[in-house]
């Protein structure tokens, strides 16, 4: 079976090789980063979610099965909304989707332009080391905090490799800058149109300290009536803690 995989905000696809290898057989294509293209994130995130559409068009000539991680999973979910053709299943691996009453806060938000003080990662974001002397350099400071610890070691080292590029005057630097990572999230859409998909699909939430609240999830279960959700161990970067586990997961579904 063909997945199409599409990764979280800042985090490459290729660090998320050991959950890749851990679904053979099937075969598993991916956007090797996206917030990397020459457009306009006032538009929030349908640039992407065209870029994906694109790159199904012209790399698949059937459906695949659509599995997205956080914005990825947001991209593949609308996507599967406008191009239904394109996708045989959807798996949804904690995206930013919320219930009724977050997207309204958040879309108060930015209104008032608050948005990047209110969205925990937006902040993170913009306070985040962005250049180091080396590799190892950034692979230590990163290894002390919170946020990279529970990465499987693999993971971790797949991140640091893709995550950086040269530096044009010395060192590395991240391969999607800071401010464009903080960019997306300021975008999170707000809007989620018609929440029943025209294919099978299934929702799995991180079981411990994801980014859904208990009424989140409540209003996830009601209003996306067609969809299964699960539950998987872990935060909500589950699939790089736990590849192993998660990759389990998503075959058992198939």
């Amino acid at each position: 079976m063909k997945i199409q995989f599409s990764h979280a905000n800042g985090i490459p696809a290729r660090s998320y090789d050991s959950f890749f290898g851990a679904l053979a057989p099937h075969q598993v294509s991916f956007v090797p980063f996206f917030g990397l293209g020459d457009y306009d994130l006032a538009r929030g995130w349908q640039p992407m979610v065209d870029e994906l559409i694109l790159t199904l068009e012209t790399s698949h000539s059937e459906p695949v099965v659509g599995v997205g991680h956080s914005l990825g999973g947001v991209l593949t979910f609308r996507a599967a909304q406008v191009r239904p053709d394109l996708f045989s299943r959807v798996i949804l691996l904690d995206p930013p989707l919320f219930g009724l009453r977050t997207r309204a806060a958040l879309g108060v938000a930015n209104i008032l332009g608050l948005g990047g003080k209110l969205i925990p990662p937006a902040v993170k974001t913009l306070a985040r080391r962005a250049t180091f002397a080396s590799r190892e350099d950034a692979y230590a400071y990163w290894m002390q905090r919170p946020f990279f610890q529970r990465f499987e070691e693999r993971s971790m080292r797949n991140y640091v490799e893709h995550g950086l590029i040269p530096h044009p005057t010395d060192g590395f630097t991240l391969t999607l800058s800071k401010m464009r990572e903080y960019q997306i999230f300021l975008h999170t859409p707000v809007r989620l149109g018609n929440t029943r998909l025209a294919m099978p699909s299934d929702f799995v939430y991180a079981a411990n300290g994801g980014i859904h609240a208990a009424h989140d999830l409540r209003w996830l279960r009601r209003n996306f009536s067609h969809t299964h959700f699960h539950a998987a161990k872990g935060t909500h970067l589950f699939p790089l803690e736990h590849p192993l586990g998660t990759a389990e997961l998503i075959k058992s579904l198939l």
